[in-house]
């Protein structure tokens, strides 16, 4: 389901599917690393609730909620934590290199 970047919640990963923005726009987007493929997270929202920071590529923006409302995007699926030495493959590993 398509969800636009504006609406995604706090902190969880989403994937931009499309940006609807006039071609100038979505250019100068687009060398921020906005473009369809790439993942993307909301950081925080300005006491105000405009303009928001988010996360792309290691680096944190700041975009106005109507441009926002013009790129969709998919939210990621969670996936379980891992607590470390649960895991199996993990664990029969460690068994193996201790036995060396």
């Amino acid at each position: 389901m398509l969800c636009p970047l504006s609406q995604i919640p706090p902190t969880r990963p989403a994937v931009i599917h499309s940006i609807n923005l006039p071609e100038p726009e979505a250019v100068a987007l687009a060398r921020l690393g906005i473009r369809p493929g790439a993942e993307i997270k909301l950081l925080r929202r300005s006491p105000a609730g405009d303009p928001s920071a988010y996360e792309i590529r290691g680096t944190v923006l700041a975009l106005r909620r109507r441009t926002g409302a013009k790129i969709f995007t998919s939210l990621k699926k969670r996936t379980e934590e891992v607590i470390p030495g649960t895991n199996p493959e993990t664990r029969e590993k460690e068994a193996l290199r201790d036995a060396l």
